[in-house]
C-alpha cells in the first residue's frame, strides 16, 4: 500500500515539474470542459489564481478571460483523435494580443479523457508580418509614382484593416499654418454613414481650425506624439463646431476611448499629422509604428511639393518665352527674373547666366562666361549625358532631349543635382541653346531617403531571427529569404533564391497537400498557419511551424518558419506523462476502494474484539498491551476514514448548501473533541455571536480538526480562544492556541497531504488539515495559519456568507 502511494506521489510530482517547466501556458480540461490543472505560465499569462479556475468550466471563467477552449472544435478532436490548432485575438490590459492555441486529446484505452491546451503569444510575429506587408505595399506605390491621394488611402485603410485601429485620419497643414485639412479618413462604414447623416458632409476635405489650446497645436509645436484617453474632449473641443455633435456617437455608441497623434515631418518642419483612435489603450509601440509611417508620408509630401515647384517654374519660363520674344534685352529681363538657373550657350561658351545659375554652380557670371561648360559636369556623370552637353557646346543642336538630368560639380567641388530643359533659339541672329536649370538636389535626397526606406522594409525579410522568413512568388518559387535559413535548413540564401519550395519539404505528397491547404486558406483570408516536416540540406527531418499571409493586392506570399522540434519532444513527453498519470489515477481509485471496503470492516472487528478483551481482562500487563493495540486500531480506523473522506472530497466539485448558524457549528465542533480538552484541563472560549450563513454540514469537520490540533499541541492547563469576525459579505473564524507554534517555512505545507511537523508524541494521520482545506475551498473560502502574538498559532478561516 505504501509503495503504491509513493509511486503515485512521484509520478504526480514529475508530471507537475514537467508541466511547470514549460514556458508556454498549459491548461488541462476534462471531458466536460472543466479545468483540472494549469501550469504557472498559464496563471501568469492570463493573470488568474489557481483557486479561481480549478474545477470550473471554461464558460464560468469567461468574465475573467477569453478562455482559449471556446475556439476549440472538441467534437473534431474526439472523432479524429488528432491535435487541433487555432489562432485568436485576446485583449490583455487593453492591448490586442494574437494567441495561438493547440489542443491535444488524451485517450485511455480508446476512451477520451482529457484535453491539453497549449497557448503561445505570437503577437510580435503576426504584427511583423502585417507591418512588413504594409510597408512593402507603400514603398511599391511610391516607387511607381502613384498619386499622393492613392497612397494616403492605402495608409489609412491599412491601419484600420491590418493594424486594427477603429479610426484613422491624415491631416495636412495649410500654407498659413492656421488650419488642418482632413486629407484622408477611414472608419467603420456604419460610423461613416452616421457621421455624414449627423453633420451633412463627408469628413475628407473638412478643415479644422488650430488654436493654442488644441491638442493638434501641441503636437505641431512640440514636434512630438501625443496620447490621450479623453476622446470626448478631443472631438468636442479640438475639431470645430461642425464636428462637435458626433462626440457622443464616437465616444459612446462606438466606445472609442484612446487616441494618438504623430507629427508628419518634412525638412524638419511639421506639415501634417497622422491620427488613430481605438477602443483599447494606445501606447508607445503604436506611436513608434506611426512614426515610421509619418516619415514616409513626410517624404512623399516633400517630393510632391518640390515637383510642383519645379513644374510651376517651367510653366512660368515657357510663358515668359512666348511673351518676351527674341531680343537680347528681353532675354536679359527673362533671365534675371527667373527663380531657376537660366543660361544661353552659343559657340561653345556661356553668353548669358543669371543669379540662379550662380547659386547652382558656385561661379559668378563673369567666371561662367569664361569657363568651358564641360568643367561643370561631374566626372562620374553618365557618358550619355556628357555626350549631350558636348553636342550643345559644339553647336550640334539636332534631336536634343526635352530634359536632361545632370550632376553639377560646383566651384567648391561639392555636388548639386539639376534638370535642364534646353530650347533652341536665335540669339544675335545665330542658333543658340536657352537652358532652364532647376535644382533638384532636395528631390534626389528625398528619393534616396525613400529608397533607403524601401531597402529597410525589404531588410525586414532578412532580419527576423531566429525564425526563417521567405517571400514566395508564382509557381512556389523562392524570391527572397533571410540569413537564418542557413542555420535552420543548411542552405545559403543564394542557394535557395529562384528554387521551388519543394526542396524544403520532407516528401512530395506532404508538399502538395500543404500547398493546396495554404492556397485555399489564402483565398478566404490573409493568414494561414500549420505544422510541417522540413528536410535539411543534409537530409535530416525536423518539425517546424509555418505562418503565411499574402501581400495585399499582390501575388507574393510572406512565409515565416519556426523550428519546433524541441517543443514537439516536450509535447510527446507531456502526453506520455498524462497517460501515466491517468493510469496512476485509476490505481489510486482501486486503492481507495480497497481501503474503504476491504480494510475498514476488518479494522472495526479488531477494535471490537479488543474492547471485549479489555472488559474481561484483569491482568495489568495484559491490559497495558491491549490498550496499546486498542489505540493503534483507533488510529488505523481514523487513517482509513480520513483517506476515504479526502478521496471523496477530491472528486466532489459542488456540495449542497443549507442555512446554518455559525455559532452552533462551532459548538458542535467542540463537543466532538471535548474529551481531549477535559483530559488536558484546557479552557476554551467559544463565541456567543449568532451569524447566519449558507454552508454544508462538512464545515463542522474543519473547526473540529483545528480545535483538536489546538488541544493536542498545547500544554496542559492552557487556553484556546475562538472568535467570529464579520467582513461585509463574508465571515471569518480565528482560533488561537498556546501550543508549540508553526515555523514560517511550514505555514503553507501543513495543509498538504501527509505533511506533519514534529509529532511531540501526538498521534495523527497527516490528512486532517488537508481535508479542512478542501472543505473550505468547496465553500469558496480560504484557510491559513499565522503566528500568535505571544505563543502558539492562529488558524484563520474566511468564507462567503452566501455561495
Amino acid at each position: 500500500m505504501g509503495d503504491i502511494n509513493r509511486s503515485f506521489k512521484v509520478l504526480e510530482g514529475s508530471f507537475n515539474a514537467i508541466l511547470n517547466a514549460l514556458d508556454e501556458p498549459v491548461v488541462i480540461l476534462d471531458r466536460n470542459h472543466k479545468i483540472v490543472d494549469a501550469n504557472i505560465a498559464y496563471l501568469e499569462f492570463y493573470s488568474v489564481k489557481r483557486e479561481e479556475i480549478i474545477g470550473k468550466k471554461d464558460h464560468e471563467v469567461i468574465n475573467k478571460l477569453k478562455h482559449p477552449s471556446l475556439l476549440i472544435d472538441f467534437e473534431k478532436i474526439r472523432k479524429e483523435g488528432s491535435s487541433y490548432k487555432t489562432l485568436y485575438c485576446h485583449y490583455m490590459d487593453g492591448q490586442r494580443r494574437y494567441i495561438e492555441v493547440k489542443a491535444f486529446p488524451v485517450f485511455i484505452d480508446g476512451e477520451f479523457i482529457n484535453t491539453v491546451l497549449i497557448s503561445r503569444d505570437v503577437t510580435e510575429n503576426v504584427v511583423m508580418e502585417y507591418e512588413t506587408e504594409f510597408l512593402r505595399r507603400i514603398s511599391e506605390l511610391i516607387s511607381i509614382g502613384a498619386k499622393i491621394g492613392e497612397i494616403y488611402r492605402v495608409i489609412v485603410d491599412g491601419l484600420t484593416e491590418l493594424m486594427g485601429y477603429e479610426i484613422v485620419s491624415i491631416y495636412t497643414l495649410n500654407n498659413d499654418r492656421l488650419q488642418l485639412n482632413v486629407t484622408s479618413f477611414s472608419a467603420p462604414s456604419k460610423l461613416l454613414k452616421e457621421i455624414e447623416e449627423i453633420t451633412g458632409f463627408s469628413l475628407e476635405g473638412y478643415t479644422i481650425p488650430l488654436n493654442k489650446k488644441s491638442i493638434f497645436y501641441d503636437i505641431i509645436k512640440k514636434k512630438k506624439y501625443s496620447i490621450t484617453d479623453d476622446i470626448e474632449k478631443i472631438v468636442s473641443e479640438h475639431t470645430g463646431k461642425k464636428i462637435k455633435p458626433i462626440t457622443s456617437l464616437i465616444a459612446g455608441s462606438y466606445g472609442i476611448k484612446s487616441a494618438l497623434g504623430v507629427p508628419i515631418m518634412s525638412s524638419d518642419k511639421v506639415v501634417g499629422i497622422i491620427g488613430v483612435a481605438s477602443r483599447y489603450r494606445l501606447d508607445e509601440k503604436d506611436a513608434f509604428r506611426l512614426y515610421r509611417l509619418a516619415l514616409k508620408v513626410g517624404l512623399i509630401i516633400e517630393k510632391e511639393y518640390l515637383y510642383n515647384e519645379l513644374e510651376s517654374s517651367y510653366r512660368m519660363f515657357e510663358d515668359a518665352c512666348r511673351e518676351l520674344g527674341k531680343s537680347r534685352d528681353m532675354y536679359r529681363v527673362l533671365i534675371e527674373s527667373s527663380r531657376n538657373g537660366i543660361y544661353i550657350m552659343q559657340d561653345g561658351l556661356f553668353k548669358l547666366a543669371n543669379m540662379g545659375m550662380e547659386e547652382i554652380c558656385g561661379y559668378n557670371e563673369d567666371e561662367l562666361l569664361s569657363i568651358d561648360p564641360m568643367e561643370l559636369v561631374h566626372p562620374d556623370q553618365d557618358e550619355k549625358v556628357k555626350d549631350i552637353i558636348l553636342r550643345m557646346k559644339n553647336g550640334n543642336l539636332n534631336d536634343l532631349p526635352e530634359e536632361i538630368e545632370i550632376k553639377f560639380l560646383k566651384k567648391d567641388k561639392s555636388i548639386e543635382w539639376a534638370v535642364i530643359k534646353p530650347v533652341i533659339i536665335q540669339y544675335r541672329d545665330k542658333p543658340a541653346v536657352l537652358g532652364n536649370v532647376a535644382n533638384i538636389t532636395e528631390i534626389k535626397l528625398t528619393e534616396e531617403k525613400l529608397l533607403k526606406e524601401r531597402e529597410f522594409s525589404e531588410s525586414l525579410v532578412r532580419s527576423i531571427n531566429p525564425e526563417v522568413l521567405f517571400v514566395i512568388g508564382n509557381g512556389r518559387i523562392i524570391l527572397d529569404c533571410n540569413e537564418a535559413v542557413e542555420t535552420m535548413w543548411g542552405y545559403s540564401r543564394e542557394e535557395l533564391i529562384g528554387k521551388n519550395t519543394e526542396i524544403l519539404c520532407s516528401n512530395k505528397t506532404e508538399f502538395e497537400e500543404l500547398g493546396e491547404r495554404l492556397h485555399s486558406a489564402l483565398k478566404k483570408n490573409t493568414y494561414f498557419r500549420s505544422e510541417i516536416r522540413g528536410k535539411r540540406k543534409n537530409g535530416e527531418i525536423f518539425f517546424a511551424e509555418l505562418s503565411a499571409s499574402r501581400i495585399k493586392g499582390e501575388e507574393e506570399i510572406i512565409i515565416i518558419i519556426r523550428d519546433i522540434t524541441d517543443r514537439k519532444i516536450l509535447d510527446d513527453e507531456l502526453n506520455i506523462r498524462l497517460k501515466e498519470l491517468e493510469h496512476s489515477n485509476r490505481m489510486k481509485d482501486i486503492f481507495v476502494d480497497i481501503i474503504r471496503h476491504d480494510l475498514l470492516n476488518p479494522a472495526g472487528i479488531v477494535k471490537g474484539y479488543i474492547e471485549v478483551l479489555l472488559e474481561i481482562e484483569e491482568d495489568e500487563d495484559k491490559r497495558k498491551m491491549l490498550n496499546t493495540a486498542f489505540k493503534a486500531s483507533e488510529r488505523l480506523i481514523e487513517l482509513i476514514e480520513n483517506a476515504s473522506k479526502f478521496s471523496t472530497l477530491e472528486e466532489i466539485e459542488k456540495i449542497a448548501m443549507n442555512e446554518m448558524d455559525l455559532r452552533d457549528v462551532l459548538k458542535n465542533a467542540y463537543y466532538s473533541v471535548e474529551y481531549i480538552y477535559k483530559q488536558k484541563n484546557i479552557n476554551i472560549e467559544l463565541p456567543e455571536k449568532s451569524v447566519k450563513l449558507k454552508a454544508n454540514p462538512l464545515l463542522e469537520d474543519v473547526f473540529s480538526n483545528i480545535m483538536s490540533n489546538a488541544a493536542k499541541y498545547s500544554p496542559d492547563g492552557s487556553r484556546v480562544r475562538v472568535q467570529i469576525k464579520e467582513y461585509g459579505d463574508s465571515v471569518g473564524v480565528d482560533i488561537y492556541d498556546e501550543g508549540i507554534g508553526i515555523p514560517e517555512e511550514n505555514k503553507e505545507t501543513v495543509f498538504n497531504r501527509f505533511e506533519r511537523l514534529e509529532k511531540m508524541g501526538v498521534s495523527g494521520t497527516g490528512l486532517g488539515l488537508a481535508i479542512a482545506k478542501r472543505i473550505v475551498e468547496l465553500h469558496s473560502g480560504k484557510i491559513w495559519v499565522e503566528g500568535n502574538e505571544h505563543v502558539g498559532s492562529v488558524f484563520r478561516v474566511k468564507i462567503p456568507l452566501k455561495i
